[in-house]
Formats: structure tokens, sequence, C-alpha cells
């Protein structure tokens, strides 16, 4: 019986890692806004959900400028 890749462990451990690190991302994303911008330009403070929306803008941005493909690595 063939081993159902879909499911394998280390795809939902890096599933996982992938989560964490976007919380912590929006998490520093937050941080430093609050810290910089109100002080320096009058800016408001933003809660976690619109961290999160910058963050999901940004990824989207990038995609929009890169042409919407993901970088493959070439074999060595």
């Amino acid at each position: 019986m063939k081993h159902n890749q879909r499911f394998h462990p280390s795809h939902w451990r890096r599933f996982a890692l992938a989560v964490a690190t976007f919380f912590l991302a929006t998490v520093a994303l937050l941080w430093a806004w609050n810290a910089v911008l109100p002080p320096v330009f009058g800016l408001v403070e933003i809660q976690f959900k619109q961290a999160l929306g910058l963050m999901i803008l940004g990824g989207l941005a990038s995609l929009v400028l890169r042409g919407g493909r993901r970088h493959e690595h070439q074999p060595a």
C-alpha cells in the first residue's frame, strides 16, 4: 500500500511552522507600527486584525509584483 503523501507528518509540521511564523511576523508588524509610526508621524495605533490585514495585503502585493508565480528552486 502506497503511503498518502498529502497527510505525511512532515507536511503538518511544515504547515504549523508556516502558521506560527506568519503569526509572529504579524505580531512584530503590530509592535513596530505602534512603537514607531504614532509618535513619529501622528498615525493611530493599529489592532491585531489590522496588522493581519496589512500582512495579507503585503503578500498579495508581492504576488502581483512578481507576476503571481512562486519562486521555484532549481536542482543543484
